[in-house]
C-alpha cells in the first residue's frame, strides 16, 4: 500500500519532530540579526543626513526696469561678405570652426570723392572671441583716420591715433559692461530715477566680452605712397613680375621680440599663448589682456615705383595653410580676369587645404590705382583743384566724412564718449547678399552742378 504523506527533504522537518536550535545555531542567527540591525541603522542615519540639509530660501529680486533686449545685426549671422571697387575687390567666409563669420573689412576710398590730397583707406579685421570688436572697427576706424589726418597731415601719425582710439573705446565699453552688470545687480527699483550712463555703440554691442578683440591691417594709398599699419596677424603681401615682398610681420606669441616685450611687462608664455589665453600680442580689444596685448601698431611704407602690380591683404586663415609666393602667384594668374575673380580664388584654394578658421582677402590692383592717379591728374590741371596739401582746407572737405559730434547727453556722460562718434562708411546694404557698396560721387563742374 502506498505512502500518502508527503514527501519531505533533506532539511525539511515534520512540526511533530521539532528540535530547539542548537547553540552554534542560535550564536549564527544572532549575529545575522546584529548584521541586518547595523545596516539598517546606517540606511537611517544616512537618510536622516539628507533630510537635515537646510536648502536655502528662494531668491527674491525686487522689481526693477528690464534690459533692453539685445537685437543682433544682420551681418552677425552672414557667413560671406564681399564687395568691389575700381581697383579693389575683398570677400570674406566663414570657416568650419566658427558659428558665425567673425572677418570684417572696410573701404574708404576717397579719392573718388575728389578730395586733395588723394586718399585710400582699405583695412581687414580678424575678430576672436565674437564679432563685436571687428564688426566696431571696420565701422569706427577709419573716420579716426581721416579726422586725425585732416587736422595733422601725418598718416603715420593719424593710423597710429586711430588705432589707440579704436582700442581704448572698446576697452571703456567693456568696463561700462561690467560696471552696469554690477550696479544693476545692487540696484533695486529705484534705479529708473537713476538711469546707467550708456555710450552710443549700437545696443548689439553694448555687452563686450573681455576677450573680444581683433586683428587691424590697413593700407593707407596717398597719391605715390603706400603705408601698412597693422596689429596682429592679418598679413600683407606685395607683388610684381619678379619679387613677392611681405609688407608685415605677425604679431604672434612665437615672435621673440613680441616675447621679450611681453615677459618684460611681467607675462608668461605656455602652448603658444600669453598667460595660456592668446596667441596674438597686439591687437584692438581683449580688454582683460590689455597691459600684455598692446594696440600700438607697426609701420611698413613703400613708394609705388611701378615694381608692384598689386596688394593682398588677407586673415591668417588663408596663411595657415599658403606661403606668401602661393597667395602672390594665385592672385597673379587671376587679376587679369578681375580682382573679384582673383580673391575668390585665393579663398578657394585656401579651404581646399581644410584651413579651419575664417579666411578673407582684398586684392588691390596697383596698375589701376596707377592710371586712375594719371587721369586724376590730368583732371587736376584743367580744374583748379590744388594738389597741395592744407590741413584747414582738407578739414572743411572732411566735414561730411569726420566723426561727428556726440549729442550733448553724451559729452556730459562720465568718460566722454568722443571717441564711438559714427564713421563715414558705407552701412551695409538691406538684401540677402550682406554686400558692401562704395558709390562714388560724380564730379562737379566750375558751375557747381553734377555732370
Amino acid at each position: 500500500m502506498a505512502d500518502n504523506k508527503p514527501f519531505m527533504g533533506k532539511f525539511d522537518k515534520s512540526p511533530s519532530h521539532h528540535e530547539p536550535p542548537s547553540h552554534k545555531e542560535t550564536a549564527y542567527r544572532r549575529a545575522l540579526s546584529t548584521q541586518s540591525q547595523a545596516r539598517e541603522g546606517t540606511h537611517e542615519k544616512q537618510h536622516n543626513s539628507k533630510r537635515r540639509v537646510i536648502r536655502p530660501p528662494n531668491l527674491k529680486l525686487p522689481p526693477g526696469p528690464s534690459a533692453p533686449a539685445t537685437i543682433p545685426l544682420q551681418t552677425k549671422s552672414c557667413s560671406e561678405l564681399q564687395a568691389a571697387g575700381d581697383i579693389y575687390a575683398v570677400i570674406s567666409k566663414k570657416g568650419p570652426r566658427h558659428r558665425t563669420l567673425e572677418d570684417r573689412f572696410a573701404v574708404q576710398d576717397v579719392a573718388q570723392k575728389g578730395l586733395r590730397p588723394l586718399v585710400s583707406l582699405f583695412g581687414v579685421f580678424d575678430g576672436h572671441g565674437g564679432v563685436e570688436a571687428s564688426e566696431l572697427a571696420s565701422e569706427r576706424i577709419f573716420g579716426f583716420v581721416l579726422k586725425a589726418y585732416g587736422k595733422h597731415g601725418d598718416i603715420r601719425e593719424a593710423l597710429r591715433s586711430a588705432f589707440l582710439k579704436m582700442d581704448e573705446a572698446i576697452s571703456r565699453q567693456y568696463d561700462i559692461s561690467v560696471g552696469i552688470a554690477t550696479e544693476r545687480s545692487r540696484k533695486t527699483s529705484s534705479m529708473s530715477d537713476h538711469p546707467l550712463p550708456r555710450t552710443d555703440i549700437p545696443i548689439p554691442f553694448q555687452d563686450l566680452n573681455g576677450l573680444c578683440g581683433t586683428t587691424a591691417t590697413v593700407v593707407a594709398l596717398i597719391e605715390k605712397t603706400m603705408t601698412v599699419a597693422y596689429v596682429g596677424d592679418s598679413r600683407v603681401i606685395a607683388f610684381g613680375e619678379k619679387e613677392v615682398k611681405r609688407l608685415s610681420e605677425d604679431h604672434r606669441a612665437s615672435h621673440s621680440a613680441e616675447q621679450k616685450r611681453c615677459k618684460g611687462q611681467g607675462g608668461c608664455f605656455f602652448n603658444g599663448r600669453i598667460n595660456g589665453v592668446l596667441s596674438l600680442t597686439r591687437s584692438i580689444g581683449d580688454a582683460d589682456q590689455r597691459k600684455l596685448v598692446i594696440a600700438e601698431p607697426d609701420f611698413f611704407e613703400v613708394q609705388l615705383n611701378g615694381l608692384f602690380d598689386a596688394v593682398v591683404i588677407a586673415s591668417d586663415g588663408v596663411w595657415d595653410v599658403l606661403t606668401d609666393e602661393e597667395v602672390a602667384a594665385i592672385a597673379k594668374g587671376s587679376i587679369e580676369d578681375g580682382e573679384q575673380v582673383a580673391a575668390r580664388r585665393i579663398l578657394d584654394i585656401a579651404i581646399a587645404k581644410n584651413t579651419r578658421d575664417d579666411v578673407s582677402a582684398m586684392v588691390l590692383n596697383l596698375r589701376k590705382y596707377d592710371r586712375r592717379l594719371g587721369k586724376l591728374s590730368l583732371e587736376s590741371v584743367a580744374t583748379p583743384l590744388s594738389t597741395t596739401f592744407s590741413p584747414a582746407s582738407i578739414s572743411n572737405s572732411l566735414s561730411t566724412l569726420s566723426p561727428s559730434t556726440p549729442s550733448p547727453e553724451v559729452q556730459s556722460a562720465e568718460p566722454p564718449m568722443e571717441l564711438l562718434s559714427p564713421s563715414p562708411l558705407p552701412t551695409p546694404m538691406s538684401n540677402r547678399r550682406n554686400v558692401w557698396s562704395v558709390t562714388p560721387m560724380k564730379r562737379r563742374g566750375k558751375g557747381g552742378r553734377k555732370r
